[in-house]
């Protein structure tokens, strides 16, 4: 068998190799060009890029939602008091949860957060920090795969 036909095609080819490429012809790729009415255009681009620029305007504008609860809980964003069932999605900067009876939770970029009671907390996307002054055990964070229970400080 000649290697130099597999490379660049030079040489005579393998009498397998010559059946098996006639074999896959058929399947061969064959460059159609795109019919005008389907060619991107140049306003097309334009419209494209204008609502792509627009999409991301509105994302940078909900660096921080905070869907409504019903009872208060103890943490505060912002000087505001966060309810129980309250949401909180940070964007692409991170946020604090303070706390005068428990302590301090810091969420980072693109995280996702629950108060679900006065001492605890549901994290549904993303990652947070505690530093809790609460008596041991009293603090909580609910994860989609665990229950992290705090024990004592961060």
């Amino acid at each position: 068998m000649n290697d130099d036909y597999l490379w660049d095609r030079s040489g005579p080819p393998d009498i397998e190799v010559a059946q098996l490429e006639r074999c896959l012809a058929p399947l061969r790729y064959r460059h159609r060009p795109l019919a005008p009415s389907l060619a991107p255009s140049r306003a097309r681009w334009a419209v494209a890029g204008t609502s792509a620029a627009a999409l991301l305007a509105v994302a940078a504008g909900l660096l921080l939602t905070v869907t409504p609860g019903t009872q208060s809980s103890d943490w505060q964003l912002d000087g505001a008091n966060l309810r129980q069932g309250q949401t909180v999605r940070t964007g692409n900067s991170a946020v604090r949860l303070e706390s005068d009876a428990i302590g301090r939770v810091d969420l980072a970029a693109n995280s996702v957060a629950r108060s679900t009671g006065s001492k605890r907390l549901s994290l549904q996307r993303g990652e947070l920090h505690a530093f809790i002054w609460a008596p041991a055990r009293e603090f909580v964070v609910e994860t989609p795969s665990a229950r992290a229970i705090d024990m004592g400080c961060e």
